[in-house]
């Protein structure tokens, strides 16, 4: 799906704290990863799609304005969303 983009993605998995162990928007923790390096657990850190490496996960600082990054979302399937 991403193939084609230019850019970095926001996937939603973050630590939401300091050390904490990464989640999901959802508060699921993650089962599967695909890291380009694994993340430091110094500061809060925000995951997303690193273009420049194959659209592998990297981390960086969650200081960012939210519409600095665009993002993907997980949607169920058969489901109607409206306002997207």
């Amino acid at each position: 799906m991403v193939n084609h983009y230019t850019f970095d993605f926001w996937i939603g998995l973050h630590q939401p704290t300091t050390g904490a162990p990464f989640q999901w928007e959802n508060g699921l923790l993650y089962s599967y990863s695909d890291w380009v390096t694994e993340p430091s657990t110094s500061g809060r850190k925000c995951t997303r799609l690193d273009y420049s490496n194959g659209f592998r996960w990297t981390t960086e600082t969650c200081n960012q304005p939210a519409t600095s990054t665009p993002y993907i979302c997980e949607y169920e399937q058969g489901k109607v969303y409206r306002n997207i």
